[in-house]
């Protein structure tokens, strides 16, 4: 039942960010416009995206947890968990573009290509350490639970 309900957050994080970034955009997207339009569009593509990276993020994470957290968990560890969810959105968000692109009959521009792919990134790496924070801590704490941690006081240490 908790991932579930997990599952539910993520997903409504998910749209409440759609929602204000889509609308904080253009100008005819603010809503105190007054030439306000609902970017319909834009919420659909940023949705699918998101939706990619949720599931590429949970599948990196699942991973990393199975074949490298259990064994060990450091920052060399949880950087490396970062970059390559990074790199698949990166590999994700490429051929996205030029599908939407090309979708809509848009003309390529290599600006809007790296200025989308700089904000993706950016707000990928801000939630996925906002919707991981608990996870890590939660392996963190059962690592640090099962292993022997050693306490100096004084001049001695002491093993626990």
């Amino acid at each position: 039942m908790k991932k579930s309900t997990s599952l539910i957050q993520k997903s409504l994080i998910l749209c409440v960010l759609a929602l204000i970034v889509n609308h904080l955009t253009d100008i005819d997207n603010f809503p105190f416009s007054s030439s306000y339009s609902f970017p319909a569009f834009s919420i659909m593509v940023t949705l699918l995206i998101g939706t990619l990276i949720l599931l590429i993020t949970e599948l990196t994470f699942r991973w990393f947890k199975k074949n490298h957290f259990s064994n060990q968990l450091d920052i060399r560890l949880i950087t490396y968990f970062f970059l390559t969810s990074l790199g698949f959105i990166i590999l994700l968000y490429i051929p996205l573009y030029f599908l939407v692109n090309w979708l809509v009959g848009e003309d390529f521009e290599i600006y809007h290509l790296f200025v989308g792919l700089s904000i993706t990134l950016l707000l990928s790496f801000i939630v996925i350490g906002l919707l991981y924070a608990k996870d890590i801590y939660e392996l963190h704490k059962l690592d640090t639970i099962s292993s022997k941690l050693i306490i100096k006081k004084g001049g001695e240490k002491i093993l626990i």
